[in-house]
């Protein structure tokens, strides 16, 4: 294969099972860097959310994150594209949010906004303990509900992204025709029971286009590993898609073709690396 770039994304693919980094992961991408083949992470976190993994693989390259609304370098910020989102749409998006006690974040660069009733809020304070050992700069964590008290403008400065917790289909399916009614922004099934929140426009693909035109990559030379919904179209646009095993059915299903990899609490991105790229 002739692979220049290689593109993952985190949960449920570069991560086991525990949001961890294997040591098999680690050595394989140590093994593409030595390879000169470049690497980077396509997640629907914050960026800020990687960069105790990043510091761990020694990334170099910009962190395509929040599904492509904002692309910057780790440890330094330095933007190449974000996309905020504007402020009616979101304005009405989280007064429905918090009519129906739905769990919900605002990201933007350097925070999240969070409910009091929020019970998901808890990974973004483990991953701040993994930061802070590290150090490295840590999630700003913004009480939304005490926040948005008094304010005729629900939507904080610098919104990112949204991201809405669904309790069954149904919710997921409400949720998205609401931002069906604003033609400016995209809803993307991102887990089981979750939706997130962006400027249309907005996606892996978009992201990962961005940084391989940046380091003059063509897409056939381009490898993409993804489990979720929100990794679509990134598989569909490169030259070389993997699917973890472990990988939605849905996934399976709208792809024509890729390469399966093993299980992500198996190593399967390292096997995947080692087996076909190496």
């Amino acid at each position: 294969m002739a692979i220049k770039l290689v593109v993952s994304d985190l949960d449920g693919t570069l991560l086991n099972r525990t949001s961890r980094l294997d040591s098999n992961t680690v050595r394989a991408v140590k093994s593409l860097n030595e390879e000169g083949i470049l690497f980077t992470f396509a997640t629907g976190r914050i960026d800020l959310n990687t960069w105790h993994f990043a510091k761990q693989l020694n990334l170099q390259l910009p962190i395509i994150s929040c599904n492509g609304a904002l692309i910057r370098y780790p440890f330094t910020g330095e933007p190449v594209y974000e996309a905020y989102l504007p402020d009616a749409p979101v304005d009405a998006i989280l007064r429905l949010f918090q009519s129906e006690k739905r769990d919900f974040f605002v990201y933007t660069p350097t925070s999240i906004y969070y409910p009091d009733y929020s019970l998901a809020v808890e990974r973004f304070r483990y991953y701040n303990l993994l930061a802070a050992s590290n150090d490295l700069p840590q999630i700003e964590m913004i009480n939304y509900t005490d926040w948005q008290k008094n304010k005729s403008n629900l939507c904080p400065p610098g919104t990112v992204k949204l991201y809405c917790h669904a309790k069954d289909r149904e919710q997921v399916s409400k949720l998205g025709a609401l931002v069906d009614s604003y033609p400016e922004l995209t809803a993307l099934k991102c887990a089981k029971e979750a939706v997130d929140i962006m400027v249309k426009g907005s996606d892996k693909s978009k992201g990962l286009l961005k940084v391989a035109d940046l380091f003059h990559v063509g897409i056939d030379e381009i490898a993409a590993f993804g489990d979720e919904e929100n990794d679509l179209k990134m598989l569909q646009t490169v030259g070389y898609p993997f699917l973890m095993k472990n990988a939605v059915k849905t996934l399976r299903n709208r792809l024509q073709s890729y390469h399966l990899a093993e299980n992500h609490n198996c190593a399967g991105f390292a096997r995947a690396v080692r087996q076909y790229i190496l």
